[in-house]
């Protein structure tokens, strides 16, 4: 797997495409419920990557992001994503701003969004703004065909930090 950040798929260039290169996946984790049963619950998963082609780290070529865990389920969050079905094209990031709020399913947070199918797994943010990077502390799960302008992620809670920190400490993490 790859992951390709600020991908640009309007660009003409490799430069504009991909503008902090490509980062090849070299470790994975998830947690053990999604791994055996599909709970959407615990839809977490994380990966490490490698240097890209210029020998870079992610962090250092394209930033980082804070992270948040255990907060409320009530947030104003900024939602984006690559929605790749009509209106969208899935060639561009797109962002969307909404509320959530608890879900009446169990272990997850919902919020109002437009975006279609291809934007799963893109991050939602707290305190985001053109200026700051803000805190993810969620992501686009799924959506029921029956109901599709509601989009579900799991909540981020301690299960979440464990897969994303792949078991170690805060500290190291």
């Amino acid at each position: 797997a790859e992951f390709i950040p600020a991908y640009n798929g309007n660009g003409k260039t490799a430069e504009e495409i991909e503008p902090h290169g490509i980062f090849v996946a070299n470790g994975y984790t998830t947690a053990t419920e999604w791994l055996n049963n599909r709970n959407l619950e615990d839809d977490f998963g994380a990966m490490s990557v490698s240097k890209n082609a210029r020998k870079e780290k992610l962090s250092g070529s394209a930033g980082t992001a804070g992270w948040a865990y255990n907060f409320s389920d009530n947030e104003q969050y900024v939602e984006f994503g690559y929605p790749g079905e009509s209106p969208y094209n899935g060639a561009t990031m797109e962002e969307n701003w909404a509320a959530s709020a608890p879900c009446s399913e169990g272990n997850l947070v919902c919020t109002g969004s437009p975006f279609t199918g291809g934007s799963s797994g893109g991050g939602w943010f707290i305190d985001w703004s053109p200026s700051s990077t803000g805190y993810v502390n969620g992501h686009t799960d799924f959506y029921y065909t029956s109901n599709p302008l509601t989009k579900y992620s799991p909540y981020y809670n301690n299960l979440w930090y464990t897969v994303h920190c792949f078991g170690k400490p805060e500290s190291e993490c």
